[in-house]
């Protein structure tokens, strides 16, 4: 099983795949402009202005959050980011850099997760790791496309994607998973499946997932 939070959207983004759920979002109001800042980019896919790596998201602060999901759709209008009560680095994964984030909402208790998950594309100090930039593109509309009412597999809720599509800047934020709790597998090492004490469970569990997206898809 896994645990993707309630995937429900607002009406008005209730469009026919990833195209129309994008195209909705595209007319939310636009952030705050700040992208001659070399913190910040200006994302393709909802034409809205992000910080592109950790300390950029600290100064942009709950400001930011609060207007990114609200221009998503994830964030109800008459509630907002509070505060944020921890950012800090995440060391992981073999692309970009990574944070762990924990925010206070002003209306909480309305189902919207409180502990996230954020991933930059970009890890600017490591020439190596930003090779592997481009890689987001895929996961952010992913994600977008994830927000739609039944939507057919479990999935850890995106609250905000976005993404440059000529730089390869890109920033997801979603809820954060607990592994090994609330019927949620131990976290796997990658290539490292034999260590798995019941690996055709494990493969079946994902082949039919993949299957069942496939099938919706059609």
């Amino acid at each position: 099983g896994g645990i993707a939070g309630s995937r429900s959207a607002p009406a008005d983004h209730r469009g026919d795949g990833v195209e129309g759920h994008i195209g909705c979002c595209n007319r939310a109001r636009a952030l705050p402009r700040k992208v001659t800042d070399s913190g910040w980019e200006v994302g393709d896919l909802l034409g809205l202005d992000f910080p592109i790596h950790i300390e950029a998201l600290r100064t942009a602060g709950a400001a930011f959050l609060t207007a990114a999901f609200h221009a998503v759709g994830t964030l109800d209008s008459s509630n907002r980011v509070a505060a944020i009560s921890e950012l800090e680095p995440f060391s992981g994964g073999s692309t970009g850099r990574k944070a762990t984030l924990s925010v206070r909402y002003e209306h909480p208790g309305t189902g919207l997760p409180e502990r996230l998950f954020v991933k930059f594309s970009r890890d600017l100090d490591s020439e190596v790791r930003d090779r592997g930039k481009r890689q987001m593109e895929a996961e952010v509309r992913f994600g977008l496309l994830s927000q739609i009412p039944d939507f057919p597999v479990a999935v850890p809720r995106c609250l905000f994607g976005e993404y440059n599509i000529d730089s390869g800047t890109g920033l997801l934020i979603s809820e954060r998973i607990e592994f090994g709790a609330n019927g949620i597998e131990t976290h796997h090492a990658k290539a490292r499946d034999y260590e798995i004490d019941d690996l055709l469970e494990h493969y079946e569990a994902l082949l039919k997932a993949l299957a069942r997206l496939a099938g919706s898809h059609r």
